[in-house]
């Protein structure tokens, strides 16, 4: 329950994790614009995580291989 964002913080504080993994998700699918006035959980949880921080760009794994 909560915002996304500060749910992921608080549980990586509880559990003490040494890495938070996770992917763009669909906020890199609108504008710029778009995407600063919705908020963005990946970067807020890389702003704000004590600890470090890993975020895959999802698009790449929808790329058809060469």
């Amino acid at each position: 329950m909560g915002k996304p964002a500060e749910a992921i913080l608080r549980l990586s504080e509880e559990i003490v994790a040494g890495l938070i993994v996770g992917n763009q998700g669909i906020g890199s699918r609108f504008s710029r614009m778009r995407h600063f006035l919705m908020g963005s959980v990946s970067e807020s949880v890389v702003r704000y995580a004590r600890c470090s921080v890993m975020v895959a760009r999802k698009d790449l794994y929808d790329r058809p291989t060469a």
